[in-house]
């Protein structure tokens, strides 16, 4: 076992690198000629973050209290 080589990962890790060099997993899938399931699988292991997938994000103060507006975006959602 090379120690070494968790390294890297650990400083990126650290430093709050937003794209990794090295891929976190590999999967190759038994329906790899499927598009939907390929989307399936991916859906269920991907991060997705709410401004990936959103029109606007809209804070909203009232005397009441405060919130945030979300306007989804359907098309990006689903091409996820």
């Amino acid at each position: 076992m090379n120690i070494t080589q968790g390294v890297p990962r650990v400083k990126e890790i650290i430093d709050g690198v937003r794209t990794i060099t090295t891929p976190i997993i590999t999967a190759k899938l038994v329906n790899d000629w499927d598009e939907i399931s390929a989307r399936i699988v991916k859906g269920r292991i991907e991060v997705t973050k709410l401004g990936e997938i959103s029109k606007y994000i809209q804070e909203v103060f009232t005397p009441k209290g405060c919130y945030l507006k979300v306007k989804l975006d359907l098309d990006a959602i689903n091409s996820l």
